[in-house]
């Protein structure tokens, strides 16, 4: 199966947690909060469902 989505991090703006995700398809990258993933093509959110709790847990978060 052929990956089209890929978490690059996470990273707080004003305290709120911003996601950056790759789509390979496209060559281009997403930049948005949890709560805007209502507003994204469908099957993003279905790829950001399955990875919620790591993202809400700190995996993905930039520590540069």
């Amino acid at each position: 199966m052929k990956i089209k989505y890929d978490i690059m991090n996470c990273e707080f703006k004003g305290g709120i947690r911003h996601l950056k995700v790759f789509n390979f398809e496209e060559g281009g990258i997403y930049t948005f909060t949890l709560n805007e993933v209502d507003q994204l093509p469908e099957d993003l959110q279905a790829y950001v469902k399955t990875i919620e709790e790591d993202v809400k847990q700190g995996k993905f978060d930039y520590r540069g």
